[in-house]
């Protein structure tokens, strides 16, 4: 068969998903993932019931200038937690849980970490010194 024939297969767009650190108003608000900042603004929005970070702004008035966010890097969190606890850290996924109770970020040794700033207090380090 002639392949100009074949119908065009779109490959899954593979999404590098960054964690950051939300605080408002010097109050931690808590983890939000995207794939840029801008959807973790969103997510952080949605998260208190708005559409997203416009529609926060214009019904309760807030403002970027008000967030501190930090992107957390992941990947040395994860580095220096194997470091010190001797395990291997897998990932948390939806496959690996109760889809409706999905909530964690990672596994060590058996044990569910439901954000990186509680993985990092496990093992004696700060989330802070893993900021971008």
């Amino acid at each position: 068969m002639d392949s100009a024939v074949l119908p065009k297969q779109n490959k899954p767009r593979s999404r590098k998903m960054k964690t950051f650190d939300i605080d408002a108003n010097g109050t931690p608000m808590g983890e939000y993932k995207g794939e840029t900042l801008e959807e973790a603004i969103d997510a952080y929005a949605s998260d208190a019931g708005y559409s997203d970070f416009d529609d926060m702004a214009q019904e309760v008035g807030a403002t970027k200038e008000e967030l501190a966010i930090n992107e957390i890097d992941s990947e040395k969190l994860v580095e220096a937690v194997e470091k010190a606890s001797g395990f291997s850290v897998c990932q948390d996924t939806p496959v690996l849980q109760d889809k409706d109770e999905y909530d964690g970020v990672v596994l060590v040794d058996g044990v569910r970490y439901r954000t990186y700033r509680e993985l990092a207090e496990a093992f004696g380090l700060s989330v802070d010194d893993f900021f971008r």
